[in-house]
């Protein structure tokens, strides 16, 4: 894939949407549309500082950011108020087990229900990742289980818990 000149990758994006999603609850823990708008224009202008777009393309991006943030800040909001959680972005899972280094971090890690309820979350901007549920529950898909086993190997989910994961 060939980039324009102050094009952003989809990796770029990926991680601007992560930061204006954890970034959106330094804010507010419920949907605000104003928060969350200058939330975007905020972090988008700072990863477009040192590029040169045509202001079609920034609000090209505006828009995709604002659409693609939205919904999962809305789903989060209501997860952690129904259900009580709290939540931490970019849960690191460094570990040593069995002479190998894992290094990672997880999305979002919520935790309520006095510890024994977690959830794990991976965002992804499309479901080119998978092809579905069942694709997860047939180990076809790995990245949420090796999620699991690293937080087993910390002690910090155990076999009882009320474990959910998703994309």
């Amino acid at each position: 894939m060939v980039l324009l000149p102050g094009e952003l990758s989809v990796m770029e994006l990926g991680q601007l949407e992560h930061k204006v999603i954890e970034k959106y609850f330094d804010k507010s823990n419920s949907y605000d549309e104003s928060i969350h708008l200058s939330v975007v224009k905020f972090y988008l202008d700072i990863w477009l500082k040192e590029k040169t777009l045509p202001d079609h393309l920034r609000d090209e991006y505006f828009v995709e950011v604002v659409s693609y943030t939205q919904k999962i800040i809305q789903v989060l909001a209501q997860m952690k108020e129904q259900l009580s959680l709290e939540h931490e972005f970019e849960y690191d899972f460094a570990s040593d087990h069995d002479g190998v280094r894992y290094n990672g971090s997880i999305d979002c890690f919520l935790s309520g229900a006095g510890g024994k309820r977690k959830i794990i979350l991976d965002f992804k901007r499309s479901n080119s990742v998978f092809s579905s549920y069942k694709s997860i529950l047939e180990f076809d898909q790995i990245q949420l289980w090796f999620y699991m086993k690293r937080l087993l190997e910390k002690n910090l989910i155990e076999d009882n818990n009320e474990v959910a994961i998703g994309y």
